[in-house]
């Protein structure tokens, strides 16, 4: 068994049926895979593929998706999660995938003057957040530019 595996199977126990995840913003996890694998455990599917931006900026990125929701992690090719996405019938549990960003985030969301359910965009020096909820479906993205790797561009992620 794979490290990733094993990892992906510890983490279904702890986590249960949320999707688990490799690492918060601004950490590192402890493997980046540079060639495209793919691992399937009972509740999820983690596809890990190697990417290159338009000005030539390499990372990785770890597709794990289940019954609920697809979670993204982009990572620097030193193991650095720098941006996350999502997509699915519900939110991640933010708290989680936003780590020591967290804080600021639920600071900034609670502090706006318009709240709508259905779109939350907010940006501070450190975060960036994008998010959409259309009935059933949840989209978002968030990530730190500041630990983007040379030559990657936000619009690189889409």
């Amino acid at each position: 068994m794979s490290h990733l595996s094993a990892w992906l199977c510890s983490a279904t126990l702890v986590f249960g049926s949320s999707i688990a995840h490799a690492a918060a913003l601004g950490e590192k996890i402890a493997e980046v895979a540079v060639q495209a694998k793919t691992t399937t455990t009972a509740l999820s599917n983690v596809k890990i593929s190697a990417k290159t931006s338009s000005l030539g900026a390499s990372y990785s990125v770890r597709e794990t998706v289940s019954t609920l929701r697809t979670l993204k992690e982009y990572v620097t090719a030193d193991g650095l999660t720098f941006a996350i996405s999502w997509s699915g019938v519900s939110a991640p549990d933010f708290s989680e995938i936003f780590g020591k960003y967290y804080s600021d985030f639920k600071q900034v969301r609670d502090s706006r003057k318009v709240r709508s359910r259905k779109v939350l965009e907010l940006k501070t020096s450190d975060l960036v957040v994008n998010s959409i909820s259309t009935g059933s479906e949840m989209t978002g993205i968030a990530y730190v530019p500041s630990l983007f790797p040379a030559g990657l561009v936000a619009e690189d992620l889409k």
